[in-house]
């Protein structure tokens, strides 16, 4: 069986994937549907676990196209903090020459062109934060979907799917997994104490350096939730709430202005 952690990028997926899969005994075996790419959140190949867990981007509609019967658990966080973790994260690419429809000789030597002619680096947190409200390929394919639709189309409903907060799992991790653990597989629940310990930020990142991995450790941050405050102008918060004070609210954010 399939079990699907979704989330917008820098919501905590890598970590929230991990640490499912592990209360799960079972292996996170990749990026769902994109078996070539080198996803970080891979571990426990050997876990006998009865279970497949994927990370994704995806939009839940997408995946239940094609996959109807998956598990699916969207992961949710405060859009302010999301898009404070995304500058820190994101650098604005040259994408054009990448994107599928353009890979046929010669349109990707014209498309090469325009990579270089028009200046994609420039202005990068305003192409980032554009990307978060509107959605925009060309800044990253994760973020081809505005926040906003993203979370909306989460919200469709199916008999498999769940949703998880990140500050609630910050917070109290054992309490918010519980429920969901105990839906999809009882005999797992005695798992969770553990799982969390070894999925600790501090446990992971510290795994990662003593390997060597250092890219891989300085791709998982501190976890905060509240870093949008000093990072994001009245401006930019002001933008992201205008978007999305609806969802928000529904989600349980406090809107600041």
């Amino acid at each position: 069986m399939d079990i699907i952690i979704c989330g917008y990028p820098k919501s905590g997926n890598t970590w929230t994937t991990r640490l499912i899969a592990e209360c799960l005994n079972s292996p996170v075996v990749g990026y769902y549907n994109s078996p070539e790419n080198n996803e970080i959140a891979i571990e426990g190949l050997d876990r006998t676990g009865k279970f497949k867990v994927y990370k994704t981007h995806a939009l839940k509609s997408t995946i239940l196209k094609t996959n109807p019967a998956a598990t699916i658990i969207t992961i949710r966080r405060d859009p302010r903090e999301t898009l404070a973790s995304s500058y820190r994260f994101f650098k604005v690419r040259n994408y054009w020459s990448k994107y599928p429809g353009n890979q046929h000789f010669p349109l990707k030597q014209f498309f090469k062109l325009l990579d270089i002619i028009f200046p994609w680096r420039r202005n990068n947190s305003k192409r980032i934060l554009h990307a978060f409200v509107k959605g925009d390929w060309r800044v990253h394919p994760a973020l081809g979907s505005s926040w906003v639709n993203f979370y909306t189309d989460s919200l469709i409903s199916n008999t498999q799917s769940y949703h998880l907060s990140y500050e609630e799992l910050i917070l109290d991790p054992i309490n918010t997994l519980n429920p969901i653990i105990q839906a999809i597989d009882p005999e797992s629940v005695g798992n969770i104490l553990n799982a969390v310990s070894n999925q600790s930020f501090d446990t992971v990142k510290r795994k990662f350096s003593e390997n060597g991995n250092t890219d891989k450790a300085n791709f998982l941050k501190s976890g905060k939730t509240d870093s949008w405050k000093a990072i994001l102008t009245d401006s930019e918060v002001k933008t992201v709430e205008n978007s999305a004070a609806p969802l928000m609210r529904n989600f349980g954010y406090r809107i600041k202005f």
